[in-house]
């Protein structure tokens, strides 16, 4: 009886692990697909937790020898890690003003945010505003 329970328990896993490996990557194809549907803009701001779901499950995938399941599941960390690194990863003060050819500059910027309601007929507040 115990076998037919580590047997059924590892099969349980395996679904669950094989589960969760499928979900994240069809997320993740999704999250790269959200420019072409509003619908799969939805999945396109959880690239961090599609990340660690996948990295968490590489490493098994990889010890159960399924290695299609495991090379899907390593490019979606390739490709969540190519939108989620660039966030990750600090910058200098120096190289985030630029290399001094005005893109850093100093100069300050204003800026302006007006909502406009569409039957407003009183131009002349928003253009002393402006």
């Amino acid at each position: 009886m115990t076998s037919r329970l580590r047997a059924g328990s590892a099969r349980l896993l395996g679904a669950l692990l094989a589960l969760s490996a499928l979900g994240s990557i069809a997320a993740t194809v999704f999250a790269t697909a959200a420019g072409y549907l509003w619908f799969f803009d939805l999945f396109a701001h959880f690239r961090v937790q599609y990340l660690v779901v996948q990295l968490l499950t590489l490493v098994p995938l990889a010890l159960a020898r399924s290695r299609v399941l495991a090379s899907l599941v390593a490019a979606s960390i390739v490709l969540n890690g190519y939108f989620v690194l660039p966030y990750a990863i600090p910058v200098s003060a120096a190289s985030a003003r630029g290399s001094g050819s005005g893109s850093g500059s100093g100069s300050e910027i204003t800026l302006l945010t007006v909502n406009v309601a569409a039957r407003n007929d009183d131009y002349e507040r928003l253009f002393a505003a402006i």
